[in-house]
């Protein structure tokens, strides 16, 4: 099978899910009820979880350049937030695919290998598993009285019950040995690589991987993550905020969605359908809302989230295509001047 067929059948199934799961909310919902809550919420704690969203794409941007200094490059601030939010575009409608485009447009406009900045996300993307176990583990301790029977029956016994005190061991050591033995395979396989005058692509990659370990501003990167995660458990309480069934929770039941969320996310279902389910069952077990007011405050969090980034994607795209538009006519001025 061609790669292009490949591809066009990988985007059907993901859409067949998609809509599959949208059958399957809705077969559970009222629709009236859910209308009626969607159109009544509060828009002023819709906004400032707008604000507060939009900060954490921009941490994400920002801290992005912390892992670029070690290796040799500067990414214009609001070039790569630019490139972010356009990627977030981009997985809204196939629910991958963000991550390679950022990368290209930022290889474009920065002059940095495609290779080397894919290397850096995959990084990102290892801490940002590690910061969601910290959010785990802080969720556990502002609710436990919410949190402990729901992550006992639903997730402790179910794992436990399979792997056991030596499966888990095993596979946490087996999780830290694949990726240690991962970036020494290919920092050795790097230098047998021919670069004919310049880096390899599997030495951009290992690179990119090793800039964690380089790191000139250690702190400045763990607080802009920090600060990421903290944003969006903050948005998802301001979204709770936004309805009377779910106003009165703390704050702190902004880190129980994150840990839903992330659930979720993990269904390659475009425009993020997989949270609908998870945040839903999750709100109701832990915190006793009613199923309707739950999937409510689930299809709210769904429709925020893909409203802002359909309209800050699209004005992030149209803006990066200006931006490149002056910088090839600058690029072009300044050598026919040379």
């Amino acid at each position: 099978m061609k790669p292009s067929h490949r591809k066009v059948l990988v985007n059907l199934v993901f859409l067949l899910l998609a809509l599959l799961l949208l059958w399957l909310i809705l077969q559970k919902v009222d629709l009236r009820s859910s209308w009626n809550a969607l159109t009544g919420a509060r828009l002023s704690w819709v906004l400032g979880a707008s604000c507060i969203t939009l900060l954490a794409h921009f941490l994400r941007a920002y801290r992005w350049n912390y892992l670029l200094q070690p290796l040799g490059y500067r990414m214009n601030n609001l070039r790569s937030y630019l490139a972010v939010l356009s990627g977030y575009l981009l997985n809204a409608g196939t629910s991958r695919g963000g991550e390679l485009l950022r990368c290209a447009m930022l290889s474009r406009s920065e002059r940095i290998p495609v290779a080397l900045l894919l290397g850096t996300v995959i990084t990102e993307r290892i801490v940002d598993v590690l910061l969601l176990g910290l959010m785990f583990s802080a969720a556990l301790l502002f609710e436990f009285k919410y949190l402990f029977g729901y992550v006992q029956e639903h997730i402790w016994h179910p794992v436990y019950g399979k792997l056991g005190t030596t499966g888990l061991l095993l596979a946490g050591a087996g999780a830290v040995a694949l990726l240690l033995i991962g970036i020494v395979v290919l920092s050795r396989r790097n230098k047998r690589t021919p670069t004919d005058g310049g880096e390899g692509l599997l030495q951009r990659l290992s690179s990119g991987l090793r800039s964690i370990l380089l790191l000139q501003q250690p702190l400045l990167f763990v607080l802009s993550s920090l600060g990421i995660w903290m944003c969006y458990a903050l948005s998802a309480w301001m979204l709770m905020k936004a309805l009377p069934a779910t106003a009165h929770l703390w704050p702190t039941a902004g880190l129980s969605i994150v840990l839903f969320s992330a659930i979720g996310i993990s269904i390659p279902a475009p425009a993020g359908l997989g949270i609908v389910f998870p945040i839903a069952h999750g709100i109701a077990q832990v915190y006793g809302i009613a199923e309707q007011d739950a999937a409510n405050y689930a299809l709210l969090n769904l429709a925020f989230n893909n409203i802002l980034i359909l309209i800050t994607g699209s004005i992030a795209y149209l803006w990066f295509w200006m931006a490149m538009q002056k910088l090839n006519k600058a690029s072009d001025e300044n050598q026919n001047i040379g």
